[in-house]
């Protein structure tokens, strides 16, 4: 895990130093990465909240079909049984 977060991090500056040597300026790679990666954190921060706001989904098939159980199960009283 340690090792595809050292893969991540010096991926990530050399694309900055990579940027930085073809504009031939220090700042302008790392403020390019950085608005990379605020868009992707803005991107994944909508999405995730869209999934959530949704809530989960209601089950309909299994509570009908565990009303059915239980009113098969269900002990109903006959008119000819006395209760004491």
């Amino acid at each position: 895990m340690t090792e595809l977060l050292q893969v991540l991090i010096f991926g990530v500056l050399a694309l900055a130093w990579g940027i930085n040597a073809i504009v031939s300026s220090l700042w302008i790679g790392f403020v390019a990465v950085f608005g990379a990666l605020l868009f992707l954190t803005v991107g994944a921060f909508l999405f995730a909240w869209r999934k959530l706001r949704v809530g989960s989904p209601r089950p309909d098939m299994a509570i009908d079909e565990a009303r059915k159980i239980r009113d098969t199960v269900a002990v109903k009283p006959t008119e000819t049984e006395t209760v004491s």
